[in-house]
């Protein structure tokens, strides 16, 4: 497949437009991806409005990630707790909700909602 984005990217648009794609195989492995047109520091970024929700299954802690606007390497992350989540530092569309988990192990969800981060390098800027 071949696409030509240069009417996109006139007028220094090339810092406000970014392209994701998702490969689905036939088993259902999702592989994600995207491409910007400016490097990193150039882009005209807005607040994602990025907000997380956390619950919990038998084994497992749930962290429901909604982005209003694009959020480009969102991350998670706790005040004073060092965990591994099963997924971290990915780009989000506006208006997607990803879903992340973290094995329960000795941690209190109270605890959780007290310590979570969640950021984007809209906030590093």
């Amino acid at each position: 497949m071949k696409h030509d984005f240069s009417g996109e990217l006139t007028e220094n648009r090339d810092r406000e437009r970014y392209i994701t794609f998702t490969f689905i195989e036939e088993d259902g492995n999702k592989h994600r991806g995207s491409h910007f047109f400016a490097p990193y520091k150039y882009l005209k970024l807005v607040d994602p409005k990025l907000s997380v929700e956390i619950s919990e299954t038998g084994e497992s802690y749930l962290f429901t990630i909604k982005s209003e606007k694009p959020a480009i390497y969102m991350e998670l992350d706790f005040k004073e707790i060092d965990a591994v989540f099963s997924d971290n530092y990915f780009h989000m569309c506006g208006g997607e909700t990803r879903t992340v988990l973290l094995d329960k192990e000795d941690y209190k969800l109270e605890q959780l909602k007290e310590q979570i981060t969640v950021r984007s390098l809209f906030d590093t800027y």
